[in-house]
Order: structure tokens, then C-alpha cells, then sequence
């Protein structure tokens, strides 16, 4: 039988009208070819490439140059399966062609996998140089808050320290409303002192701790005109040690028969001190006030 042109074209008329035979006549001539499989996969491609891109972090200024050149690849996926579908219509005319482009679509989705990898690989080296980060920025911050609480605490000193000769200055009138023909005996103690380490009454250390006091307050009391010694310890803010240091003290000075009472003297107070003032019986200076609750409670 002779194939004519005109017979020719009347089948390829037939085999048009007729989907499932052009589609078993497509199966024939290229039975290692699945059209549908090549889309699944090219549409299981893009699905993946779309999730990786939405997990990118887009504040990462240094990887944005990959992001934009990840768009424009997968722009031109779009392009080619628009040429893909293009293709495909013009299987009706030229089944060759259609391998060629199918061929074709093979090498991008291969190309698209590379670049995928390649994306993962910059995600995880993004990953390590963010936590890089993350650790140097919490160094950063344990050195500042060392560095706040070293400048905290030389601010306290300042301050206690300005407070100290501030009182000092003062303390004559702070302290005139009780004591009278008041003077400062540090140097007057100092001789008692060493004569008291002298004879054994009192030990090396306990002279030292003495010494160690802010001020020595000597004079008589208003009321009684009894001969007084305060044992002042001066603190910006005053805490128990204080309290105790002054205790302390003044019961060194006492063994050497000498009428003394503990004073503490500060600008801010824990409220755990007041309680501990009465029970010690030490007089306090809030600021550059006398607590007269605490002068006669000490004498009670």
C-alpha cells in the first residue's frame, strides 16, 4: 500500500480529533519518554525551591545578592516551562522537536538541583556565622555589664567619699544638738591607744581596727555634761557591717575605760537597719540628722 501525502495528511487529521490514539501513537514512537512524570517532577522541583526560599532569612544583607540571583533562575523556569507548554502544543507538528526540548527541560531541572544544593550549602554557612555572632554579641554584654557594675561601684565610692568629708565638715553642728565643746580626738585616742596595746589592754589588731574608724568625736554630753566619746562610722549607704564594725569598736575603746558610743552615719538605709540600730543601741545620722529616738535609746 502507498502512502500518499494527502493519505498522510488525513491521518494526522484523525489522530488530532482523536486524544487517547494521539496519545498512543506519542507512547509508541517514544516509549522511554513520560511527558507527565518530566512535569511532576519539574512541578516537585519548583514546589522545593519555593519552600527553601521561604525559609531564607531576608534580613541577611550579605546573602541577598544570591536570593536575587535565586529569583532570576527561577524566572527563567517559569520561561521555560512556558516553552515546555509551547513545546508540547507543537508535538502536533513536530514530534522531534519535542524530544529536543524535553532533552532540554532535563538539563534545567539538573542545573535548578545544583543550584539548590548550593543554596543549602549558603543557608548553612549562614547558620554558623550568625551563631558566630549571637556568641560574640553575648560576650559584648557579659564585658559591659562588668564594666556598669565596676562603674557602679567607683560611682558608690565617690559618692561615700564626698559624703564622708561633707559629714566631717559638719559634723560640729550635726552633732552640737547632744554634745558640747565637741573636737575631733583622733590624735588624742591615737596616744591612748598605743598606750593601751602598751600595758595589754587591748591587742595590736584591736588598735588597728580602732584606727580604722572614720572619726573620733570627742566632748560632753549636753544633758549630763559626762565626759563622751563617738566611734563614727560614715557609709553613702549604710549597711549592716557597718552597724557592726562600729559596735566593734566602740567595745575596744570601752576596755580602756572610756564612755563610748557607736555611731553610724549615712544618706541611704536598707530597711533592715532601723531594727538593728534600737538593738545595738547605736545612734544614727540620717543625712545630716540626728535621730533623737536613737540618742535616747542608747542611754535607755
Amino acid at each position: 500500500m502507498v502512502i500518499t501525502e494527502a493519505l498522510f495528511s488525513e491521518l494526522v487529521q484523525f489522530i488530532n480529533t482523536h486524544p487517547k490514539w494521539r496519545n498512543r501513537l506519542s507512547k509508541a514512537l517514544f516509549p522511554d519518554l513520560d511527558i507527565a512524570k518530566a512535569f511532576q517532577n519539574l512541578a516537585e522541583s519548583q514546589r522545593q525551591m519555593q519552600l527553601l526560599l521561604q525559609n531564607l532569612d531576608g534580613r541577611v544583607a550579605h546573602i541577598e545578592k544570591d536570593v536575587t540571583f535565586l529569583k532570576e533562575d527561577v524566572t527563567g523556569l517559569k520561561e521555560d516551562v512556558t516553552g515546555l507548554k509551547e513545546d508540547v502544543t507543537g508535538l502536533k507538528e513536530d514530534v522531534t522537536g519535542l524530544k529536543e526540548d524535553v532533552t532540554g527541560l532535563k538539563e534545567d531541572v539538573t542545573g535548578l538541583k545544583e543550584d539548590v544544593t548550593g543554596l543549602k550549602e549558603d543557608v548553612t554557612g549562614l547558620k554558623d556565622r550568625v551563631e558566630f555572632g549571637f556568641a560574640e554579641a553575648a560576650a559584648e554584654r557579659t564585658e559591659m555589664k562588668q564594666d556598669i557594675t565596676h562603674l557602679k561601684r567607683e560611682m558608690a565610692d565617690v559618692k561615700g567619699f564626698n559624703y564622708e568629708i561633707r559629714f566631717i565638715q559638719l559634723v560640729a553642728s550635726i552633732l552640737g544638738q547632744f554634745i558640747r565643746r565637741g573636737h575631733d580626738a583622733r590624735n588624742d585616742i591615737g596616744l591612748l591607744l598605743e598606750n593601751a596595746e602598751d600595758d595589754g589592754l587591748i591587742t595590736e589588731q584591736e588598735h588597728s581596727q580602732v584606727l580604722a574608724l572614720d572619726l573620733l568625736w570627742k566632748g560632753k554630753q549636753k544633758d549630763t555634761k559626762a565626759d563622751i566619746v563617738l566611734a563614727i562610722e560614715l557609709s553613702w549607704r549604710v549597711e549592716e557591717t557597718d552597724i557592726k564594725r562600729a559596735v566593734t569598736r566602740a567595745n575596744i575603746l570601752r576596755k580602756m575605760g572610756l564612755n563610748v558610743l557607736p555611731v553610724v552615719a549615712g544618706f541611704v538605709w536598707d530597711e533592715t537597719i532601723p531594727p538593728l540600730i534600737y538593738q545595738h543601741k547605736v545612734l544614727f545620722v540620717m543625712n545630716k540628722k540626728i535621730d533623737e529616738s536613737s540618742w535616747h535609746n542608747a542611754f535607755s
